[in-house]
């Protein structure tokens, strides 16, 4: 299902719901021009899957993926002239790396986080939940 964000409602819960249910589906906002600004997933009314976010001219100039409410994985930015300007690796939410780019092409930020125990203990949870 695609529906406006404007037609979902927030739960105290911190829910998104459609109607009488939690909301699964597409969520889009659009501008007051009507064009797409951005698309988040969602899966029983948490963010779940994959994020867009357009520029006024339709270019994507962001791109990600939620997991149970929080970014995991690579979140990618673009500068409009369509070079990439970042990526950005995420775990659980823990921004564990980033780098950037001029718009020229060359590589000015290169961070990552050192290895912690709170990702290890995300980690064996997130590994015993998937296998059990």
């Amino acid at each position: 299902m695609r529906t406006n964000f404007d037609n979902l409602e927030l739960k105290t819960d911190q829910s998104y719901w459609y109607g009488d249910r939690p909301f699964t589906g597409t969520a889009v906002f659009e501008r007051d021009d009507g064009t797409l600004e951005s698309e988040v997933e969602y899966r029983e009314g948490v963010q779940e899957g994959a994020f867009r976010d357009w520029d006024e001219n339709g270019f994507l100039i962001t791109e990600g993926v939620i997991r149970n409410g929080v970014n995991h994985g690579d979140q990618k930015t673009w500068y409009s002239n369509g070079s990439l300007k970042s990526i950005e690796s995420y775990q659980f939410g823990i921004k564990t790396s980033h780098r950037e780019w001029s718009e020229g092409g060359e590589l000015v930020r290169d961070d990552k986080l050192e290895e912690t125990e709170l990702l290890r203990s995300f980690r064996a949870a997130d590994a015993s939940k998937s296998s059990g």
